[in-house]
């Protein structure tokens, strides 16, 4: 796919009124909405797609109810869903200790108006401080410390829960434990695939066989 890429560019150089009227790469300009204008507006929209198809090949496929090795204080986790909002499809990842404990689960409910729930801290699913992005194609990351959960979408912050504020006596102790193991709970409809956020520099490894899990 690189190769392709840096192929569309040689071609422009060599002969550039040949280059911007190819079908293949007006279709694919048009993707990102861009009227070939100039060889410089061309040449920065064929460098975004070489990038954005490399990221495509990061993702890694979603199996339910499957322990997957995973440091989550210090790797934030990415996970792409393309649920419509009031489809009532629901992300949910569960939480584990290195010693196999469950911790609990955080989860997205595409309800009517989207709404997010945190075991051990909210009795029940809450809507977002902060209004979603409104492409249907979405990117999460989830960050997590010792002290507070940290949920972007498409890059825009959406929810900052600090512990400690939770009138649920269990939130602190629990959510305060270091996840090293997380898992895609059956009842997951959304995710669609899962990473670590571009940049971190580490293995996931899914367990051989599926576990019995908590919730």
């Amino acid at each position: 796919k690189k190769g392709y890429g840096t192929k569309w560019l040689e071609n422009c150089e060599r002969n550039e009124e040949i280059a911007m009227e190819d079908p293949a790469v007006i279709k694919k300009c048009k993707k990102h909405e861009r009227k070939l204008k100039n060889k410089c507006e061309y040449t920065q929209c064929a460098e975004e797609e070489v990038v954005e198809e490399e990221e495509e090949e990061d993702w890694m496929n979603v199996t339910l109810s499957v322990k997957i090795d995973y440091d989550l204080e210090a790797h934030p986790l990415q996970i792409k869903t393309d649920s419509a909002v009031g489809s009532n499809d629901q992300l949910r990842v569960l939480l584990y200790t290195a010693a196999d404990s469950y911790i609990g689960y955080i989860g997205v409910l595409f309800s009517s108006t989207p709404q997010y729930l945190i075991s051990s801290c909210t009795s029940s699913s809450i809507l977002f401080p902060e209004t979603l992005p409104e492409e249907q194609d979405k990117v999460w990351t989830i960050t997590k410390t010792d002290t507070a959960w940290k949920v972007e979408c498409n890059g825009v912050e959406v929810l900052n829960y600090v512990f400690s504020e939770s009138t649920v006596t269990s939130c602190v102790p629990q959510l305060s434990r270091d996840v090293e193991l997380i898992a895609f709970y059956k009842s997951d409809t959304a995710s669609d695939g899962y990473r670590p956020q571009p940049g971190s520099k580490v293995t996931v490894k899914a367990r051989n066989s599926d576990l019995s899990l908590s919730e």
